[in-house]
């Protein structure tokens, strides 16, 4: 009888991970869905002199319809961005193209995380390689617009 009493709190215990985790990636999905829109902010490189206009424009979760737009010195201007919800709350954004200068080029190659920083707030952070290998890092707070 006991390994029957085992073996039920075995199968119960792995069916709670299970649904768990559904629950968990289905609400992930649901945010990231809550995302699609534009969003406008500044951003800068950690150590730069200031920020720079960045416009996200998010379009379904995981299709190629996502851009983003960085006004400096010069325009770089990511395109055919997906992204997807994570575990831990946080949302992954990647590019697939790039017009702009040879950073803009590397910027495209970067990780790029979104995280809801308040109520139509969102932190933004890409790590991607400089001219010299090292990494820079840009981060930022965008706003839903309108």
């Amino acid at each position: 009888m006991q390994n029957f009493d085992n073996r039920v709190r075995s199968v119960s215990l792995a069916l709670f991970v299970v649904v768990a985790s559904a629950a968990a990636a289905s609400a992930g999905a649901e945010a990231a869905a809550e995302l699609s829109g534009q969003w406008v902010g500044n951003s800068g490189i950690e150590g730069g002199k200031g920020g720079e206009k960045t416009t996200l424009s998010l379009g379904a979760p995981d299709a190629a319809n996502s851009s983003l737009r960085i006004e400096g010195r010069t325009v770089c201007s990511l395109r055919d961005g997906s992204y997807s919800a994570e575990a831990d709350g946080a949302v992954t954004l990647s590019f697939k193209g790039a017009n702009g200068s040879e950073a803009c080029e590397r910027l495209a190659k970067g990780k790029f995380t979104l995280r809801h920083a308040a109520a139509r707030k969102l932190s933004f952070q890409a790590s991607y390689p400089g001219a010299d290998g090292a990494p820079n890092l840009r981060s930022g707070v965008l706003n839903r617009y309108p």
